[in-house]
């Protein structure tokens, strides 16, 4: 008989339990739903039903936007160029929601929605941008974007540049353009997707982030990362292969007729990501795999709530290849910088920074630095410092011409080649054949 009162008091406790937890919205609204590793980068709320708990559309628009600088500073040296002005580039670069405007992005289909405002509400990159010191510039990032589009803004005062190589470098061969989006890469999406998984202990994977909100502060803050990278949800499931992704960066995989850029478009990481790969002439590297498969894991980690410990390993996976993607690039780039000088010193011996005929090497050139501006952007860097200012005092801060003199031209192609390259293989491990091939 105690013992039956004993069992009824403790029902009776439990069920007191039960009702209090009714009151507290996380228990009420909570679907504890164990999923499997899904696919596509498909997921849905935990707290409501049948609803999607994937949001990362401000990094969305963030990528449109770097994408839109690109197109705009590249535009003055293109046959169909025009002058453009300091105010068009600051207003991409401090974009405000009042401006309304609309992304340049063309697809076939067509863009679902291309003005900014209708996809997110966003901070502009000039609020977010990383404040680190630039090695070997020893300018912020800020600083140096608003000098750069400033040279741009004074070179289309003189319209005999217009449609000329020359309105987007300066006079030692630097190539705004291509610094421009490097450098923003690196202090916007690669600063902030790193960012965004770098303390995932700290953050809540319990309650929702807001009382609006369907997902928890560790799953927005995985999908803001995920968004940062650039991959299209379908990235694993609607190309044949890194080729398709490379020629075809978007896909109408739900057939609506057109092409959502928050879910069915590559942009520039996952893209260089997959030229990468592609480049790889052993087969040793599959990037984009090792990436989006930890996305996709990690996520359905945090979904089951499982273990911190397992989900910091998908995390280190994403950091550590994401790091040597930004390395092999800037490997492929010392590569095309090697054939630009050697053929280029073949042309002509005394070519100078603003000679016709260093207009690719200018180009490559300044691609590779500003890959390495990049990669100074991690916290989880595999690199060390001393080996990273090292390539940068090798690399310097514009590119040496065969009119700067025969010597010093060719120790400079030879420590690239060969000092700056060995660095990059003793680090990382890429095979002699990869290294060759990028």
């Amino acid at each position: 008989m105690a013992i039956k009162k004993i069992f009824n008091f403790l029902i009776l406790i439990l069920s007191m339990l039960i009702v209090g937890c009714e009151d507290n919205e996380v228990a009420e609204d909570y679907i504890a739903e164990i999923i499997d590793t899904p696919v596509s980068y498909n997921f849905n709320s935990r707290f409501v039903e049948g609803e999607t708990g994937v949001s990362y559309s401000e990094s969305v628009v963030h990528n449109m936007i770097v994408t839109d600088l690109k197109l705009l500073t590249d535009y003055p040296a293109s046959e169909s160029g025009y002058p453009i002005f300091l105010e068009n580039m600051i207003q991409l670069y401090d974009y405000q929601d009042g401006y309304n405007f609309s992304s340049w992005i063309n697809t076939s289909p067509s863009v679902l929605e291309k003005f900014y405002n209708n996809i997110s509400n966003i901070e502009s990159l000039k609020d977010i941008i990383d404040d680190d010191v630039i090695y070997g510039f020893d300018e912020t990032a800020d600083a140096l974007l608003a000098a750069w589009m400033q040279q741009i803004a004074d070179n289309c005062i003189d319209l005999n540049n217009i449609g000329t190589h020359r309105i987007i470098t300066n006079q030692d061969g630097l190539n705004f353009s291509q610094i421009i989006q490097k450098t923003l890469l690196g202090s916007i999406n690669y600063s902030m997707g790193i960012k965004y998984i770098s303390n995932l202990e700290e953050y809540d994977n319990i309650s929702k982030k807001s009382e609006n909100d369907i997902f928890t502060e560790l799953e927005n803050n995985w999908d803001k990362s995920f968004g940062y990278f650039g991959f299209a949800t379908d990235y694993n499931t609607s190309y044949i292969d890194d080729l398709d992704r490379i020629n075809d960066p978007y896909f109408d995989s739900n057939n609506d007729g057109f092409i959502d850029l928050k879910s069915e478009y590559i942009f520039d990481f996952a893209l260089i990501t997959a030229m990468r790969d592609d480049g790889s002439s052993d087969g040793s590297v599959d990037f984009s795999k090792s990436i989006f498969d930890a996305y996709l894991e990690g996520r359905t980690l945090i979904h089951n709530q499982a273990s911190i410990e397992e989900v910091l390993a998908q995390r280190d996976i994403i950091v550590q290849n994401w790091e040597r993607v930004i390395a092999a690039t800037i490997v492929h780039y010392i590569n095309e910088v090697d054939r630009n000088m050697t053929n280029l010193y073949s042309l002509d011996s005394l070519a100078g920074s603003l000679s016709e005929l260093s207009i690719d090497y200018n180009k490559n050139w300044s691609d590779m630095r500003g890959f390495l501006i990049i990669l100074q952007y991690n916290d989880f860097n595999q690199i060390s410092d001393a080996d990273l200012i090292t390539i940068v005092q090798s690399m310097g801060d514009s590119p040496v011409h065969p009119l700067d003199g025969n010597i010093e031209y060719n120790n400079y192609q030879n420590t690239l080649s060969n000092t700056v390259k060995n660095i990059f293989q003793s680090t990382y491990g890429f095979s002699d054949a990869n290294m060759a091939s990028w």
